[in-house]
């Protein structure tokens, strides 16, 4: 029960909603009783002498109105149609409040996504992310409101069964018992709806997380000939789906025929056993039957949606889980501590350490090297030697587990980290680019950005031709993921938009490793003009393409293994001059293929 009323708390407009369904229920139970007199006085009879009749009596007489056929029937109208009009803003605040839980929900969610560290997002799936996102929410936010709904008619079936109470008493008790073993009869099915829920939620989260992971390895599926396999995985996951629901849908049909029977039982029992009482009363029993018939469509509906409630738990607690384990995860409030205005000299990094939590070894041991101001600096090594992790310490999305980091001679952790992440550019290997137009995607790191700015960057970045010959300039839609573009020239709006914001700090990760080499010169012609205007870091596997920086580094296993300009480097260390060989073999042999 603590749980029920936990859940309840989570409706926004709780208290209005509630009012709203008492006076609902009392403005039809006084309608419906009101037919008492109204038979009366139709069948010539005396009213019968009970406190909802006394009750009558005085409010007529306080107003100074004598009950008669025509102002009894006006009455009874009023007070009905009263009843079902506040039952209709009921309704209508209800879907309002749900939509504002699953709007809270979700940006939340959102918000907690946007600030959890680096670490936790790293390793979250993106199909578990969006059925959390689109699905779940919205499932908790309906189960929600029908757990209020149902609370919403509980109110109303108690008000009409406490004036049920006043007209007789021994009908009333009877109602009760039977209404209890009712209740009784649909323990079962709510039990099982519970362990179905659960099963239903678990389905969904494998499904999304496979289907979002398969479309996302399309040009993978298309191009290994698997779209058969993929498909029938797919199907397996929508089978084992669809069987969740249909579970759902078949235990929620048979609750709902036995709720439905239940009521017209009932009734007929109440009805013969109030015909059997000594000096039964025709009009009151008829009344009370009334009162019954109304509750009864509430009571099948409430006993239904509470059922839905029980299902859904399951969701309500997956969401509230996920906010709970997102919020936990938020990054450390930095925003008190000064701003970072801009780089004016040196990064220094110093004895850096960091080990992944489920990693033996260090993934960078004893790291130390210097960036110099408005220079080149580069980054090479095998795949797995720390580079990646270096870019992210440097962007402050993991913290070093040990050492100094910089900026200026100034310790990175005196300053508010999202003001240092604002002052980077950051162009990656796989070009993230938005579904909108050109300029949508330039505005995402300067939201107030003018023509001006737009010139600039485009034509750091050699994009200005192309811009110029598109048909409808900055406006032209990209498409999901840039589609409509090359993959060079992909990758140089990417730049130019890490331009923007005019960086102190450009970090370029293998911006140029999967393109042909055409695009790989406009790309690398854009880098080369930027070369001693910022500072720039690169991490590279083909050596080629950071030839003109000023410091390279060499890590293998997490340490720097050599340092020092790309010409000293190939003549005296060893393991750079093996890794330029294999690299310049390599060339020539796909030159001597070109040639062929």
């Amino acid at each position: 029960m603590k749980r029920f009323f936990e859940d309840a708390a989570l409706m926004p407009n709780q208290v209005l909603v509630v009012a709203l369904s008492l006076a609902a229920g009392l403005s039809q139970a006084f309608g419906i009783t009101l037919f008492i007199p109204l038979f009366q006085i139709m069948l010539g009879e005396n009213a019968p002498d009970n406190r909802i009749m006394q009750v009558m009596d005085r409010a007529f007489a306080a107003i100074g109105i004598e009950p008669s056929l025509p102002i009894l029937l006006l009455v009874i109208t009023l007070f009905i149609v009263g009843g079902i009009s506040i039952n209709y803003f009921r309704r209508v605040i209800l879907f309002k409040s749900m939509l504002l839980y699953v709007e809270d929900a979700r940006d939340r969610l959102i918000q907690g996504y946007l600030h959890a560290n680096w670490s936790y997002l790293s390793q979250r799936a993106t199909g578990v992310t969006l059925n959390q996102l689109l699905v779940q929410t919205f499932r908790a936010g309906t189960a929600i409101m029908q757990q209020t709904y149902a609370i919403s008619d509980f109110i109303q079936i108690t008000v009409l069964l406490g004036a049920s109470a006043l007209i007789s008493l021994p009908l009333f008790l009877c109602t009760i018992v039977l209404g209890v073993l009712a209740v009784l009869a649909l323990v079962p099915f709510r039990k099982r709806a519970l362990v179905i829920g659960t099963a239903q939620v678990r389905a969904e989260e494998r499904h999304s997380f496979y289907v979002v992971d398969y479309l996302k390895s399309l040009r993978l599926i298309k191009s290994t000939g698997t779209e058969d396999r993929i498909f029938g995985a797919i199907r397996t996951l929508q089978d084992d789906l669809h069987d969740a629901i249909m579970k759902k849908q078949d235990n929620l049909a048979k609750m709902e025929v036995v709720s439905q029977a239940l009521p017209t039982l009932i009734l007929s029992v109440i009805l013969l056993f109030g015909y059997s009482l000594p000096g039964a009363d025709l009009t009151q029993i008829l009344v009370f039957g009334m009162l019954l018939v109304r509750s009864a469509p509430l009571l099948v509906r409430l006993q239904q949606l509470y059922q839905t409630y029980i299902q859904e738990t399951a969701t309500i607690d997956a969401v509230r889980d996920a906010i709970s384990e997102i919020s936990a995860q938020s990054e450390k409030e930095t925003k008190t501590l000064p701003a970072f205005e801009g780089l004016e000299g040196d990064i220094v990094l110093k004895n850096l350490q960091y080990r992944f939590p489920s990693s033996d070894g260090p993934a960078l041991d004893d790291i130390s090297i210097t960036i110099g101001f408005c220079q080149m600096t580069a980054i090479v090594g095998r795949s797995g030697a720390g580079k990646s992790t270096l870019l992210e310490i440097l962007c402050r999305l993991r913290k070093a587990d040990s050492g100094t980091f910089l900026i200026d001679g100034k310790p990175l952790d005196g300053f508010d980290i999202g003001s240092w992440r604002r002052h980077i550019g950051y162009v990656a290997q796989d070009t993230v680019l938005f579904n909108g137009t050109i300029r949508d995607n330039l505005k995402i790191v300067k939201p107030d950005a003018s023509e001006d700015d737009f010139t600039r960057v485009l034509e750091a970045a050699n994009l200005s031709d192309v811009i110029r010959n598109t048909e409808h300039g900055l406006d032209t839609m990209l498409g999901e993921g840039g589609v409509r573009f090359s993959g060079g020239q992909r990758q140089r709006l990417a730049l130019a938009r890490a331009l923007m914001n005019q960086p102190s700090l450009l970090i370029l990760d293998e911006a140029t490793s999967d393109l042909d080499p055409v695009s790989e010169r406009e790309v690398q012609n854009a880098i080369d003009n930027l070369v001693h205007k910022m500072t720039i870091v690169v991490v590279a596997h083909r050596l080629e393409t950071i030839r003109n920086a000023d410091r390279i580094y060499m890590l293998n296993d997490g340490r720097v293994i050599a340092d020092g300009t790309y010409d000293v480097l190939a003549r005296d260390n060893a393991a750079f001059a093996n890794f330029h060989n294999l690299q310049t073999s390599g060339e020539d042999i796909d030159r001597a293929k070109a040639k062929d």
